[in-house]
């Protein structure tokens, strides 16, 4: 996103874990490899993320099991409607059915906050997934097998493919865990309020390094209004108290 002229990087973290529901924003002015890296060392566990090649070497190095979001894979499948029609509607059908089970398995945030309700919802996830979702990932990857053969390499469809194919493990790997989101769109809602507001920008790029910091070792006074999401409005996440005393535009 741009401030001030230039182009500026916010990578947003969101816990999965119930009890700690927290937003981590991690400000960069870079897209290097090293930041993520950087921001994640001693991480271990699953990581939703787009297909950003500074991933790679995280999966490869830590204990750290890519799960990919299927909000990316049915984007590059709509993108390719306009040139192969067909094609991409079929693929869609097949995403949208995987939709369709998650609406049957849809958690609400009131019922997490009991562990015994928590585990118990998790777990009728997963069995409905296992019973309904892995049928309908099976015959997709059929099709995608059997349909990629007879495409030119370059076109939209055969790309579609391709990312989906190549990342095929970490698309199913919701299916492995009730704890686990189909799509990573509550991170991306979760960054909307950065895009359209440019102090949050200001502040991120001034504080953001130290209170991620200061977050992750659990010693920011200001936590819950940093970073608390049900607590907090998005913009009240990200802005410390401290930018009372700054002057807005």
């Amino acid at each position: 996103m741009l401030y001030d002229h230039q182009r500026n990087r916010i990578r947003c973290s969101n816990s999965s874990v119930a009890e700690h529901p927290y937003s981590v924003y991690d400000f960069t002015p870079t897209r290097q490899r090293a930041d993520p890296e950087t921001f994640l060392k001693n991480f271990q566990g699953y990581l939703q993320a787009d297909a950003y090649a500074g991933y790679e070497e995280l999966y490869r190095t830590q204990e750290i099991q890519q799960v990919s979001c299927w909000a990316h894979a049915r984007r590059t499948f709509f993108e390719a409607k306009t040139v192969q029609p067909m094609l991409a509607h079929r693929a869609l059908l097949f995403i949208k059915n995987l939709y369709n089970v998650e609406r049957q398995a849809k958690v609400e945030k009131s019922e997490l906050q009991d562990s015994t309700m928590r585990q118990k919802l998790y777990a009728d996830r997963f069995e409905l997934r296992q019973e309904k979702s892995l049928p309908i990932l099976n015959e997709f990857y059929d099709w995608l097998k059997a349909t990629v053969g007879s495409l030119l390499p370059k076109s939209p469809v055969a790309g579609a493919i391709g990312y989906l194919l190549n990342r095929w493990d970490s698309f199913t790997r919701y299916c492995s865990e009730g704890m686990l989101a189909i799509d990573n769109n509550l991170t991306e809602r979760t960054m909307r309020p950065c895009a359209s507001e440019p102090e949050i920008i200001a502040y991120l790029k001034q504080h953001g390094a130290k209170t991620a910091e200061e977050l992750k070792a659990g010693q920011s006074p200001t936590k819950e209004k940093v970073s608390k999401k049900k607590k907090c409005s998005p913009r009240k996440e990200v802005i410390d108290c401290s930018v009372a005393n700054t002057k807005q535009r």
